[in-house]
């Protein structure tokens, strides 16, 4: 994991990456599957920063490249959102345009 999401330094980012790794140990992932898995997520979503516990919060969706949740972009400035709803929530507290 460090390769996929750097380094740690404080207690807090010690904790919640051993227990992303436990999680994925339990489920048997492999470092090709991770790899995979932060690609698909980096896919869907660029703008969003990847983090221990997104990666195993999304951990079943990720595996399938098909699925249908993808970014949403935002027309105004291009940030990227996991729904259309996201995105007019986004629009109107940002740029003050209400759909």
């Amino acid at each position: 994991m460090t390769v996929e999401l750097g380094k740690i330094s404080t207690r807090s980012e010690r904790g919640r990456r051993n227990a992303a790794v436990k999680e994925l140990r339990d489920v048997g992932a492999t470092p090709d599957e991770i790899s995979a898995r932060v690609r698909e997520y980096r896919k869907r979503w660029p703008h969003l920063t990847l983090t221990e516990t997104a990666l195993v919060k999304h951990w079943s969706a990720l595996a399938n490249p098909d699925d249908e949740r993808r970014v949403v972009m935002c027309p105004e400035c291009g940030l990227g959102f996991q729904s259309e709803r996201r995105v007019g929530e986004h629009m109107a507290n940002v740029h003050g345009v209400y759909a």
